[in-house]
């Protein structure tokens, strides 16, 4: 990463091994202090779509801060043998509990995200049920989003 160590941080290797279509290799990197423009820069490695939808993606999601600078962003990118040198994947994680200012207005962010994808959103109220009587907007950290259109079709559990 040319920010550099300080900036971006490796988290950890992975090797899929489970019912994947393709087995996979995925490297997690930590994006401290970053903007929105650099993160759809990271998302670039991944020719196509998926990587267009990041920047707005982020900015729904986190409420347009313009720098992450409390929790970072997470890139996941996902390499298999159809191409070697770069990445068949990408997933971006936004820990959105440090960017809304409760639950409920990250469930909102999350309801457009979902609508704009053509997703329905009442499985997130009723995961919410699932998980805790506790009123969205009496708290925050229950809800944290995963860009669902980031990764490429051949990287979903099979």
């Amino acid at each position: 990463m040319p920010r550099g160590p300080d900036k971006d941080e490796l988290l950890f290797f992975a090797l899929d091994l489970g019912s994947w279509h393709t087995p996979r290799v995925t490297v997690y990197v930590a994006h401290h202090d970053i903007t929105v423009a650099q993160a759809h820069t990271v998302s670039r490695l991944l020719p196509g779509e998926p990587a267009e939808r990041v920047g707005e993606f982020c900015r729904v999601v986190a409420g347009d801060p313009g720098r992450f600078v409390h929790r970072p962003l997470v890139s996941c990118l996902s390499y298999t043998e159809r191409h070697r040198a770069l990445p068949t994947g990408y997933t971006v994680h936004v820990p959105v509990r440090d960017y809304a200012p409760d639950d409920e207005v990250a469930r909102d962010r999350a309801t457009a995200v979902l609508r704009r994808h053509g997703m329905d959103p009442g499985v997130l109220d009723s995961a919410w049920a699932a998980m805790t009587s506790r009123r969205p907007r009496d708290g925050v950290g229950l809800i944290d989003r995963t860009c669902p259109s980031c990764r490429a079709p051949g990287n979903r559990p099979g």
